[in-house]
């Protein structure tokens, strides 16, 4: 399953960059932008049934060390990925919390590298979130 999702990254990553390099409306660039709460409310309710569901099909049909919270880490990372690729400003709300957990996760299995890889990439989202911030109020600032 690891691969598919691999694959599904290497398909999200050209169809963020078709997406990003074609821009919005009349606009040469996609628009950092946000989405509603209920919008996110409603996603991660079915990423809470999805991780249940593969959680428990996890747990009874393989040797999966942490089956509810690697469906919950996947499913939430594709979700995540998605936003990514659409510019969705709260996909950095969304990595913070599966990296923090993807920490606990790769550390408690021996897998100190790994887990370190990913203590890089929360201290990257900081500098992501800054970033796609100002780069949404000079847009702002610019259609004023």
């Amino acid at each position: 399953m690891e691969s598919v999702l691999y694959v599904f990254y290497v398909a999200m990553a050209v169809y963020g960059w078709v997406v990003w390099s074609h821009g919005g409306q009349n606009e040469p660039d996609l628009p950092v932008i946000a989405w509603p709460s209920k919008l996110h409310l409603v996603a991660v309710a079915v990423i809470v049934m999805m991780s249940a569901a593969s959680g428990w099909l996890l747990s009874n049909n393989s040797n999966a060390a942490y089956p509810y919270i690697d469906s919950m880490t996947t499913f939430s990372a594709i979700w995540a990925t998605f936003l990514v690729a659409r510019k969705v400003f709260e996909n950095w709300w969304y990595w913070l919390l599966i990296d923090a957990v993807s920490i606990v996760i790769y550390w408690t299995r021996g897998l100190e590298l790994t887990a370190l890889l990913f203590v890089g990439y929360v201290l990257l989202i900081p500098i992501g979130m800054a970033q796609w911030m100002r780069s949404r109020r000079a847009r702002a600032v610019a259609t004023l």
